[in-house]
């Protein structure tokens, strides 16, 4: 992974960067001796278990949390099993997302949010959201860079149902790009509608310029 990152025009650090993994590492951190169940490929296992034992899943009932994230390499129903059942004996239920459906080049795919709900349902127990829309996550994002003023906290991306739903929930500035599920949900009344809409992130410098100008 390169060390640097450069979006448009702006130059930042992978420290800079705020993650769904690092609001959950960040709880973790705060449970001294936590024993977690996760639910994700293995990229973020190896994240999750520098901040707490990593149980398995013949462990599950010992588990004090279950992570559930992108899990698309990994999940079975022997995994939903586990976390069902840590979940029924009182492990806290985290979802770094609880996105619906995501767009590939090969066609839409059922996404976190629907193995969330699959447990919550289950468990009847609901889950504590990570990473959007969680007004929480946009808030831990904004004081991980040093909180920003009033009016000046921006957040764009194509969903309305996760993106602009989590920018308003925040009175934060939300811009849509005509990408990815903009097209399904363009004539969706019920949905919550963007501040600004453009047609790509290339867009977007030019439309801050003009915001703060």
């Amino acid at each position: 992974m390169e060390s640097q990152t450069v979006l448009l025009d702006l130059d930042g650090t992978l420290g800079e960067l705020f993650t769904p993994v690092t609001a959950a590492q960040r709880v973790l951190a705060a449970a001294p001796g936590c024993r977690v169940l996760v639910l994700a490929d293995e990229p973020v296992r190896d994240e999750l278990a520098r901040h707490g034992r990593l149980v398995s899943l013949d462990e599950a009932r010992s588990a004090s949390h279950v992570v559930i994230g992108d899990c698309r390499q990994t999940l079975s129903y022997r995994h939903l099993d586990a976390a069902f059942r840590a979940v029924r004996a009182g492990a806290e239920l985290m979802a770094l997302q609880r996105g619906r459906y995501y767009r590939a080049a090969d066609g839409d795919h059922v996404d976190t949010g629907a193995i969330v709900a699959a447990v919550e349902y289950a468990a009847e127990r609901p889950a504590r959201v990570l990473g959007k829309p969680s007004r929480d996550f946009l808030r831990l994002a904004d004081q991980s860079a040093g909180g920003a003023a009033a009016g000046r906290l921006w957040v764009v991306g194509d969903d309305r149902t996760t993106d602009i739903e989590m920018a308003n929930a925040a009175d934060a500035i939300s811009v849509q790009v005509r990408t990815g599920k903009y097209a399904d949900q363009r004539d969706n009344d019920a949905l919550a509608r963007a501040a600004h809409v453009i047609d790509s992130v290339a867009d977007l410098p030019e439309l801050i310029s003009r915001r703060l100008s």
